[in-house]
């Protein structure tokens, strides 16, 4: 045996003293253990790749997942945008001076309610109830059904039900420009001295939801409850009075109104308008012009007006403002449009009187101008002098909710306030899901 040859030696199934000789050379392997090496190192290689693509492929599959995800997103965006369109075009169609629930805007389920743009692609426009919010309608959102909360009195924030005069009071601080505090509000000092301080307004509110900054707004307040409507179903800082009527003629001011102007727009005698003049200028109410008559021996021509008496002014109720200029704005409520909750809200309403607008309205779709109140019968003599310098038929300011959905249940929504009183509607308020 030569110098670099091992012997083992083993016993075989020939039985005892038999046994089989194997010679390996120094420095080789034996071939059977390295067959099995290479085996289980390929068997290793083989799970790690299968590992790898199995890995690979579950990465695609979310990849693929997410950018379908992403896709329908942005299709479910452009749907509710078309809402938003639709609702403009609309719009542009409605040429009446009042307007109401017989509006196409207001609420018209074959234009706003899951309208389909592709095969289980539909957008819809959707506008809750403030008298039942379990309700929905599909049409637009009248911000002059509501009352808002920048131009409107401390006696008419207090009618909202629910309210209370510390919340009302802490509201007229937070608009109001000086730093005076009201009984029971709240001025810089209360804020600035929270743990998380910020800024009063001390100017108009600019967005609704402002409204939850205010001292004494919670959630509760805000968006209702059991008990109370929501304060965001009857309040609005986006209303607003234009000085121009339907037909494009300036509202006349008393406070700067010259007796020519009156002659020619009411037919006035020349008496009767030169004290409508001098009474206007102080005038808080253009009720105040009750009863004011030219002088006896004025030459009335037929068809001239020498005397204001009430019935005149329900008629030119809308014509005429109390206010300094048209730069002084106001907000009014569209009687037509108001939920029960806004109309309760009026100065010397009862039951009653709020029944009836609800039943005429209801009955002739609507009422063409404010002065129909008092003609009706629908207030009293008292309630319309209280009131009518707040009301309107018109609505100029309206809310767009506008919801995309995609057949994958992919949603998203778009809220959009819109101005329509110039010639081309100007966006007040723009805000869209993630």
């Amino acid at each position: 045996m030569s110098r670099n040859t091992y012997r083992f030696t083993r016993s075989t199934s020939g039985g005892p003293g038999k046994s089989r000789t194997l010679r390996v050379r120094s420095g080789r392997t034996v071939p059977g253990s390295a067959s099995g090496a290479v085996l289980v190192l390929t068997m290793w290689l083989l799970l790690i790749i299968g590992l790898t693509l199995l890995g690979l492929n579950r990465v695609t599959a979310v990849s693929r997942a997410r950018s379908h995800g992403q896709l329908q997103r942005v299709q479910a965006h452009w749907l509710a945008r078309a809402g938003v369109e639709k609702a403009l075009d609309l719009l542009s169609f409605d040429v009446t001076s009042d307007d109401g629930p017989l509006d196409y805007w207001y609420d018209s389920p074959d234009d706003f309610a899951e309208v389909p743009l592709a095969d289980g692609y539909t957008y819809s426009v959707l506008a809750s109830q403030a008298d039942d919010p379990t309700l929905v309608r599909y049409g637009l959102i009248d911000e002059a059904s509501k009352i808002n909360v920048n131009f409107a009195s401390r006696n008419l924030l207090l009618g909202i039900d629910g309210i209370s005069e510390e919340l009302v009071d802490c509201l007229i601080d937070w608009r109001d420009r000086n730093d005076t505090v009201r009984p029971g509000g709240a001025e810089r000092g209360y804020y600035s001295q929270l743990d998380f301080p910020y800024e009063i307004r001390n100017g108009n509110l600019h967005t609704q939801r402002e409204m939850l900054l205010v001292r004494g707004m919670d959630d509760a307040s805000f968006f209702g409850d059991a008990t109370h409507p929501p304060l965001a179903a009857l309040t609005t800082v986006w209303s607003y009075d234009p000085p121009t009527l339907p037909d494009g003629r300036q509202r006349v001011y008393l406070r700067r109104a010259n007796a020519g102007e009156l002659v020619n727009r009411f037919n006035f005698t020349q008496s009767l308008a030169e004290k409508v003049v001098e009474e206007g200028r102080n005038a808080d109410s253009i009720f105040d012009l009750v009863s004011v008559r030219g002088d006896n021996d004025a030459q009335v021509q037929p068809g001239q007006i020498n005397q204001i008496t009430l019935e005149w002014l329900a008629n030119h109720v809308e014509e005429l403002s109390a206010a300094s200029n048209q730069n002084e704005r106001t907000a009014k409520i569209n009687i037509n449009t108001a939920p029960k909750a806004v109309l309760e809200a009026l100065s010397g309403m009862d039951d009653r009187a709020v029944a009836n607008l609800i039943s005429a309205r209801a009955g002739s779709g609507g009422f063409i101008n404010v002065g129909e109140l008092l003609t009706r019968g629908i207030f009293s003599s008292r309630q319309f002098r209280r009131n009518a310098e707040l009301l309107t038929v018109r609505s100029n300011v309206l809310k767009v909710v506008s919801i995309g959905a995609t057949p994958d249940g992919i949603s998203a929504s778009i809220e959009a306030v819109l101005d329509r009183s110039q010639t081309n509607p100007v966006i007040l308020y723009w805000h869209q899901s993630e």
